[in-house]
């Protein structure tokens, strides 16, 4: 009796890994359909751009493997300025560039994470120094941040 348990035993834990593999890849192919269908659509922060006066790319423009070490060749002269004599458009570029790098290698779409990430910087502590030109017009001096990293990228 105890070998017929045992052979019971072994079946049902095979059968509950098959069971948890084949869920597995149909998750996985079911994410995959989604990102096929994301790219070449229109990017949903259209306003966003507009509001800056800045292009919105479709989903899909920018390839996201080759981003992200164009993304860390913008970061990587800037990071040791931080805390250390960085100007203020230096810190802003950075504050910006680490946040969209970071959405990015989280699997977000880097069209989507430009735009997101201008918006929040408009009302950062990034743009609060009595010195900085942003107090005048941080529109347009956003606008120009987010065309230097677009100019980067492509």
């Amino acid at each position: 009796m105890k070998n017929t348990f045992s052979f019971f035993s072994q079946r049902n834990v095979l059968m509950s890994f098959m069971l948890t593999g084949f869920f597995f890849l149909m998750g996985m192919n079911s994410s995959n359909a989604q990102l096929a269908l994301a790219r070449g659509t229109n990017n949903p922060h259209t306003s966003i751009a507009q509001s800056f006066g800045v292009a919105a790319y479709q989903l899909g423009h920018f390839d996201q493997a080759e981003v992200i070490p164009a993304l860390e060749g913008i970061l990587t002269p800037i990071k040791p300025l931080i805390g250390h004599g960085a100007s203020q458009l230096q810190e802003l570029t950075y504050a910006y560039v680490s946040k969209v790098l970071v959405d990015v290698q989280q699997d977000i779409a880097v069209e989507i994470s430009l735009l997101t990430r201008l918006e929040e910087l408009k009302n950062s502590k990034f743009l609060a120094g009595p010195m900085n030109q942003t107090k005048t017009n941080p529109t347009a001096q956003l606008a120009a941040l987010y065309n230097g990293v677009i100019s980067e990228l492509q």
